[in-house]
Formats: C-alpha cells, sequence, structure tokens
C-alpha cells in the first residue's frame, strides 16, 4: 500500500499550480462522452484502457447521478482492470486547482467489496512543487447498502495555503497478481467537499470490532479484526513506563494476526490500536 501512496503522489509533485476554490464536478452531475464511454466532467479513469470501470449510475445520494468504480474482468487480454478514478482531464494533468488548508476531505460512499477486498479514498493539497499534506482512507470488508459518510483528516507536513489538490479512488488494492481474486468489486462516490469542521462520520464502536486472546498469554497474542472500517492500522505494545517494544502497521483486513511477545519480560503490557478514523483502543494485556 505503501507504494500505491507514493506512486500517486509523484503524479502531484509534477503539475503546475493554479488558483481557484472548490471541487469540480463534487457531485458528479456533469458527465461528457468519451470515446465510447461517458465520464465525469473534470474526473479521469487512470486505468488508461478500460474507460469502463468508470461508469455513471443513478444509485446516487443527492441529484440525478453518483460515479462508480470497479474491478473488472479482462483476463482475456492477460489481466484484470482495476476501477482507478482521479481528478483532471487528461493524465499526467491530475490536480485542480484550490486554494486553501482545509482540515478534513469528506463525502459519501458504498462499498460492495469481493472476498476481502479493501478499497482506497486518497486526497493531496500541494503549493507549487511540494505536497503540503495528504490523506488516505482503507475501507475493508464492509458493504453498504446505503450511502455513509467518510472524512478523511489531512495530515499537513509544511506551512502555507494550497494552490492545488488531487483526490484518488481505487476499488480495490492488493498484489497484482491476485487481483483478478477480487473482480466485481465496486465503490460509490457523491458529495465531496472540503471542510474544517468535524461530522458524525460513520463511527462504530471500534472495540466491538476487535478481540485479543488468550489474555493472560504465556507469548503469543492473537488479534482479531472482526470488521474494522479503516486501514491502515497501526498496533503498538507498550509497558507501564510508556516504552514501546512493538510496532507495527496493518494495511489490508488479515482477519486475525500474531502478536510475539515471548521475547518481553513478564508483566503488564497496553496494546494501542489506532487507525485515522476511530478512537484508539487500549487493552491490558498480562504476559505470565
Amino acid at each position: 500500500m505503501k507504494l500505491l501512496s507514493l506512486f500517486i503522489l509523484c503524479f502531484v509533485i509534477a503539475m503546475s499550480t493554479a488558483k481557484a476554490q472548490g471541487i469540480p464536478n463534487a457531485g458528479f452531475e456533469n458527465w461528457q462522452l468519451v470515446g465510447n464511454n461517458e465520464l465525469p466532467v473534470d474526473w479521469q479513469n487512470l486505468n488508461f484502457f478500460d474507460t469502463v470501470t468508470v461508469y455513471k449510475t443513478t444509485d446516487a445520494r443527492t441529484g440525478l447521478y453518483a460515479v462508480g468504480v470497479f474491478l473488472l474482468d479482462s483476463s482475456a487480454f492477460g489481466d484484470c482492470s482495476n476501477g482507478l478514478l482521479s481528478t483532471g482531464s487528461q493524465y499526467p494533468d491530475v490536480l485542480f486547482p484550490y486554494s486553501g488548508r482545509p482540515t478534513f476531505f469528506s463525502g459519501y460512499y458504498k462499498f460492495f467489496p469481493v472476498g476481502a477486498d479493501t478499497m482506497i479514498i486518497q486526497v493531496a493539497l500541494t503549493q507549487g512543487s511540494n505536497v503540503l499534506g495528504d490523506g488516505l482512507l482503507y475501507i475493508s470488508n464492509a458493504a453498504t447498502s446505503t450511502f455513509q459518510n467518510f472524512q478523511i483528516p489531512i495530515n499537513y507536513v509544511l506551512p502555507g495555503v494550497s494552490d492545488s489538490a488531487f483526490i484518488f479512488a481505487a476499488a480495490a488494492t492488493g498484489n497484482p497478481d491476485t487481483l483478478c481474486n477480487l473482480v466485481g468489486s465496486t465503490l460509490l462516490l457523491d458529495d465531496l467537499s472540503f471542510t474544517d469542521v468535524a461530522v458524525n462520520v460513520l463511527h462504530r464502536n471500534p472495540a466491538s470490532h476487535i478481540q485479543v486472546y488468550p489474555n493472560p498469554t504465556d507469548g503469543i497474542l492473537n488479534i482479531d479484526f472482526v470488521d474494522m472500517i479503516s486501514f491502515p492500522v497501526e498496533i503498538e505494545v507498550v509497558d507501564v513506563n510508556g516504552r514501546i517494544h512493538i510496532r507495527k502497521e496493518i494495511y489490508n483486513n488479515l482477519g486475525a494476526i500474531t502478536l510475539d511477545l515471548s521475547h518481553l519480560s513478564r508483566g503488564v503490557y497496553v496494546l494501542q490500536i489506532s487507525n485515522t478514523l476511530e478512537l484508539p483502543i487500549r487493552r491490558r494485556i498480562l504476559l505470565e
């Protein structure tokens, strides 16, 4: 996933700048014919080969239309084609003019994953050739029959106000060798916006979606991500003095993972699990 993120951000750094406001065609009401297929105005399919992986749908939250992206079986041509949507009219032009420093990127989505698929939404704000800040959202195993609100915090690494921005979404992520196992995964998006106001986004009780066992443990600890809403997830094992002994990131919903604590001294530790959208989960762990 880090490679995908870095690859996408390299699009942004190479682009020119402008000064204007607002996400273009944020409700996906305006469409145009590109070849034999319709694409949303001011948006493009980064698949390059199969524009049918981005489509117009009347299954909209508001207005007449929303945008859908899906993983297409094009194995007859030797591969599968992911639904890859980005701002911009034609690659490598992926930026749109935007002047501001918003706190969140928000919108509404439906996701219909196949298997243990994970969708991704990414946003970046730039100034000249520099990326001021960006945000990522991963959602796994969370089929939704109604539109759900998402809100991605933008993590800034430089001061200043942006002059351009970039938005990217993919219906599926994973190893290219196994991507064809996820054919049919579909993501719908509608009503995108930048905001400085936190809203009540899709927040289930995160503690109810994680199981940690056995506890007490003699060294092996299992963590079962029953249905985490967003990835990546950071896991830390901390002792009573605040020292971090284990830290790792999970970029996909892998079901149950295992931590080996056998090299640690016997005693009490705190397991902390956190991601971008949900409050950290802390569990007291007794290592016997």
